[in-house]
Formats: C-alpha cells, structure tokens, sequence
C-alpha cells in the first residue's frame, strides 16, 4: 500500500511525463509514416577500399622480416596471400548470401518485413 508520500511523488513523475510527451500528439499521426521514408533515403550501401589486399600484404613484406626487402621478396609475399585472399573472398560471398538469404527468408515469413508493400493495420 502506497502512503501520501509515494502517491504524490507518483502523480508527479507521472504529471512531468504526460507534460513531456502529451499522449494526443502521438495519436495524430504514426512517426514511422513520417519518418521511415526519410530514414530509407539516407541508408546506402556501403563503400569498400579495394586496396586492403595491397595495403596489407605491404605490410607483412615491410615488417614481417619474412620476405626480404627487394622486389622478388614483394612478388613472392603478394603470390603467397593469394590463397588468403581466395578464401577471402569466399567468406565474403558465404556471408553475404547467409544475411541477405536470410533477410529474404525473415521477408517470406513476417510480411511486415517488407519495405515497399504497405501492410493493414
């Protein structure tokens, strides 16, 4: 049982809340109606360097000490990551059909899922 105390301090924490966020103003229109089209627009895919591969295997060859410091040591530390860089882009290939097949999947089984089909409410 709450005594004067609580209760007042309870209508006032709840009287700060609705003077914050009026219960009417949300009512009148649905912010994802509004808002979603717009945060829709700003997403783009993202932009990856293709110069990882070089930058990194540049690095190994300069720091490792595994390869010597000549340019047959450069070739032979660029021919020795090509397997690296093979299962490389495999894993990106694996992943990429694992999320977006996965998405697609999501889509199939929840229809709200689905950007462009309005749905009934």
């Amino acid at each position: 049982m709450l005594n004067r105390r609580e209760f007042l301090e309870l209508l006032a924490i709840g009287g700060a809340g609705l003077a914050v966020f009026p219960t009417d103003a949300y009512a009148k229109s649905d912010p994802w109606k509004s808002e979603y089209p717009r945060i829709l627009a700003r997403i783009r895919a993202p932009k990856f360097r293709k110069k990882d591969f070089v930058i990194t295997n540049f690095g190994m060859w300069l720091f490792s000490g595994f390869y010597p410091r000549t340019l047959a040591g450069l070739e032979a530390c660029y021919v020795a990551a090509i397997p690296f860089f093979q299962n490389t882009v495999a894993g990106d290939l694996f992943y990429a059909a694992l999320l977006f097949g996965g998405f697609k999947i999501a889509e199939l089984l929840v229809p709200r899922l689905s950007a462009g089909k309005p749905q009934a409410a």
